[in-house]
């Protein structure tokens, strides 16, 4: 059995995905099993995909229809039989001492293993790390310095295991608690497993300052770069499962932070919707369907509670009623408009 199961869900991404896979082959961690979901490709990532399988043992290749990356990453999981497992975006690549890394930092027998990365877009370069101090955390240490930002963070900010590509996760604990990627959401269904991942750890060990992962910031064909006009929707299920899991939760009081994502949701649709090829009118109606969701008319009490610069404080007072959330809109489309009229 190999110590860890890399998870590749592969949608049209032959431009990146060599690079991403001569990556992961190149380290020096060789007991490892890469396991490619080709999603229903209609480029020539398939084929890229049975190349590597049948050039190097540790690749197998699953093709299936077109699921989107929850059902893939699900898919590998269900096919997985390492004791760890790894979440890798093809657009990404790592560093060759990625995986050995992660499993020195899981050497006490943590279920969970973190490193931060480095974001790239054209010839730049940024440290992407997180707000937590590094180290080892038992349970006692989880509930009291982890949980307090694990759905969402008081500055409106992800909370740090949303970037799932960045964990080694013991398999069994995903086993244990039945967990898997919601279906239907299309954005910000990392975010829910990072959560519930976190939520059920006994260990976690934070590698912070060592940048291990190659996060590719600058590919506009990435799906969180698209727009969706059912992009709320999307949000709302999110938001009933958040609640479904986490509402109830005796450990902790999550209600604030459930309230804090309700928030961060409304005002991402808002200020995306902006920027979409709609007329001014059919924004409106998406701006209205979020002001008069019940998720955000309860979140509105928690605005005191923001730890947010003052723009952005007032932005989110603003969704307080419909009128006041249209001028946002509209303020939004003129300074997206002004953008745009910047470029070259």
């Amino acid at each position: 059995m190999p110590k860890i199961s890399v998870i590749v869900p592969v949608y049209n991404s032959e431009r990146y995905l060599s690079r991403c896979l001569n990556s992961l082959l190149s380290g020096r961690e060789q007991d490892l099993e890469i396991l490619l979901i080709d999603d229903g490709s209609t480029d020539r990532s398939g084929l890229l995909c049975d190349e590597y399988a049948a050039s190097d043992p540790r690749v197998r290749v699953i093709h299936q229809e077109n699921g989107g990356v929850s059902a893939a990453r699900n898919r590998g999981i269900r096919e997985a039989v390492g004791e760890y497992l790894s979440f890798v975006d093809s657009d990404d690549h790592v560093d060759p001492g990625f995986y050995r890394r992660l499993l020195d930092g899981a050497e006490r027998g943590c279920d969970v293993v973190m490193c931060d990365a480095v974001k790239e877009s054209g010839r730049q370069e940024a440290l992407f790390t997180q707000d937590i101090r590094p180290g080892f955390y038992d349970r006692a240490a989880l509930t009291a310095e982890y949980f307090p930002k694990l759905i969402m963070q008081n500055t409106l900010t992800y909370p740090p295991a949303t970037s799932n590509w960045l964990l080694l996760i013991r398999r069994e604990l995903i086993l244990k608690h039945r967990l898997s990627y919601p279906l239907g959401i299309r954005i910000s269904e990392d975010l829910y497993f990072g959560a519930a991942i976190m939520y059920h750890a006994q260990s976690f060990t934070y590698l912070k300052g060592e940048a291990l992962y190659r996060y590719e910031a600058g590919n506009a064909d990435s799906a969180s770069k698209k727009a969706d006009p059912a992009l709320w929707p999307g949000y709302e299920r999110l938001l009933t499962l958040l609640w479904e899991t986490f509402g109830g939760a005796e450990e902790y009081d999550f209600s604030t932070q459930l309230s804090h994502a309700a928030l961060f949701f409304a005002l991402h649709t808002i200020g995306q919707t902006a920027a979409y090829p709609l007329t001014a009118a059919e924004k409106h109606r998406i701006t209205d369907r979020v002001v008069t969701s019940r998720f955000l008319r309860e979140a509105m009490s928690s605005v005191s509670s923001l730890a947010v610069p003052t723009k952005l404080l007032w932005q989110t007072k603003l969704l307080g009623s419909r009128p006041t959330a249209r001028l946002l809109t509209d303020y939004l489309i003129l300074r997206s408009k002004r953008k745009k009229g910047r470029q070259p």
